[in-house]
């Protein structure tokens, strides 16, 4: 039998793409790697596929619920199982992408923690397949669970330059918020190779997401907020609040 067959059998197929890198920490999480200077100007939703081509470095990110592209037939399935026909499907989809943000599979603290370390795996993986599959540069999204467990989140990032955070809900004050901050400082203090950081926002004031990410812009980070559709959906709405 040969090795492809019996990995096949076993379903360890996502070995074919973390052995094309080096994995490290505790977890074993495959390294990733982006250095890009380009950085986006336009953040295309992964279920708006008509925007995924908007601008020359728009850049394709999941920043949606999970079963929207983590279905039966989502990308992850089709690496994990082999399945040529919804692979070439997904090739086909993303063909021209020149870059992604790393698919953000939900990690949550509710939730027994093997679950989240799994999902952080699986983000890495289908990270490794957009850049060798794809030929995009994919920038590592950072996911996080509580401040006791922010080790593993940058563990195989240690060289990136450039990383994005989500900050749907985290503006306004609270929890989520407060954590967030903390997870910046932490993620600042610890990538000494680290020069930007993308956010995905909805806001359209962008001295709401600079006031988050004061401790990174202090320290030199770059800080670059993208447009997207929500953005510009509430920019509009506001707008028309204002001329009533």
């Amino acid at each position: 039998m040969s090795k492809q067959n019996l990995m096949k059998r076993l379903n360890l197929l996502p070995l074919q793409l973390t052995n094309k890198t080096s994995c490290f920490g505790k977890l074993g999480l495959p390294h990733l790697s982006c250095n890009i200077t380009d950085y986006p100007d336009y953040i295309a939703l992964y279920n708006h596929p008509q925007d995924y081509h908007k601008t020359e470095h728009t850049c394709v990110a999941t920043y949606i619920y999970d079963n929207i592209f983590d279905g039966p037939d989502g990308l992850y399935n089709a690496i994990f199982y082999g399945d040529k026909k919804r692979l070439d499907f997904f090739k086909k989809r993303f063909d021209g992408v020149k870059c992604f943000i790393s698919f953000e599979y939900s990690v949550c603290g509710d939730v027994p923690p093997y679950m989240n370390y799994h999902n952080m795996g699986r983000s890495r993986e289908v990270a490794i397949w957009l850049t060798t599959e794809c030929h995009a540069s994919v920038i590592p999204n950072i996911s996080y669970i509580s401040e006791d467990k922010l080790e593993p989140t940058i563990e195989g990032l240690e060289d990136v330059s450039v990383i994005a955070f989500n900050t749907m809900g985290k503006i306004r004050r609270g929890e989520d918020r407060s954590l967030l901050e903390r997870v910046i400082v932490y993620v600042v203090d610890h990538m000494p190779q680290l020069k930007a950081i993308i956010a995905f926002a909805a806001t359209p004031d962008d001295s709401k997401v600079k006031d988050l990410f004061r401790y990174a812009i202090d320290r030199d980070i770059q800080l670059v907020i993208p447009e997207n559709a929500l953005r510009i959906r509430n920019r509009i709405h506001q707008e028309r609040r204002r001329s009533r």
